[in-house]
């Protein structure tokens, strides 16, 4: 919901799904690389921005890091380039080009570790 939420900002919304490659996994420092795809999509709230596209597909590569803590506890920051956005006039205007993401997991089952 980001900063729309319960304010007269743009609701914006995202599907995505991603597959993720850890290089060295046997160690608790990790490289990673991210595929990201999915679709987003807006509602601008008013017919004035009918000409501006709304939707836009979604394709990501998005390298970083992770790291394993001796717990079931896992951190990633990753640096994010959408291969597809827009600028408003030409594209989707929700979508930026560069990102930031970070991320915290905790593994419920130690099975299969």
């Amino acid at each position: 919901m980001g900063s729309a939420f319960l304010n007269h900002g743009i609701p914006a919304h995202e599907l995505q799904i991603g597959a993720l490659h850890y290089f060295r996994p046997e160690k608790s420092f990790k490289p990673m690389l991210r595929l990201n795809t999915g679709y987003a999509w807006a509602n601008y709230g008013s017919e004035i921005f009918s000409a501006i596209p709304h939707s836009s597909l979604l394709l990501a590569l998005e390298p970083g890091i992770a790291y394993d803590f001796k717990k079931p506890v896992r951190l990633t920051a990753s640096f994010g380039y959408n291969l597809i956005s827009g600028s408003g006039d030409a594209g989707y205007g929700m979508l930026w080009p560069l990102y930031v993401q970070f991320s915290g997991l905790y593994r419920f089952s130690l099975e299969g570790k």
